[in-house]
C-alpha cells in the first residue's frame, strides 16, 4: 500500500487545498476592508442627512421670513400710496384756498376801484 504523503493525487489535493485557503484568506481580507469602507460611507451618509435636515430647516425659516418681509413690503407700499394720496389732497386744498384768497383779493380790489 502506497503512503499517502507520496501519492501525487494526495499532493495535488493538498496544493489545491492550500490555494483555496489562500484565496479564502484574501477574500476575508477584502471583505474586512469593504466592511470598513461601508461603515465609513454609512457614517458620511448619516452626517450628510443631518446637514440636509439643518439646511432644510434654514430654508424653511428663510422662506417664512421672506414671506413676512414680502407682506411688510406690500404693507409699506400701501402706506406710501395712501400718504401720497393724502399729500395730493392737501396740495389740492391749498391750491383751492390760494385760488379763493386770490379771487377774494381780486373782488375786494374791484370793489375798491368801484368805490373810488
Amino acid at each position: 500500500m502506497p503512503t499517502l504523503s507520496c501519492d501525487p493525487a494526495y499532493l495535488q489535493l493538498l496544493d489545491t487545498n492550500q490555494e483555496l485557503h489562500n484565496e479564502l484568506q484574501d477574500e476575508i481580507s477584502i471583505n474586512k476592508t469593504h466592511k470598513k469602507e461601508i461603515e465609513k460611507l454609512k457614517s458620511e451618509i448619516s452626517d450628510l442627512r443631518k446637514q440636509l435636515r439643518v439646511l432644510q430647516q434654514d430654508k424653511k425659516f428663510k422662506d417664512e421670513v421672506g414671506s413676512i418681509q414680502d407682506g411688510r413690503i406690500i404693507e409699506f407700499e400701501n402706506k406710501v400710496g395712501n400718504l401720497k394720496a393724502r399729500i395730493q389732497i392737501l396740495i389740492d386744498k391749498k391750491i383751492s384756498i390760494n385760488a379763493l384768497v386770490m379771487a377774494t383779493t381780486n373782488l375786494i380790489a374791484n370793489i375798491n376801484r368801484g368805490l373810488n
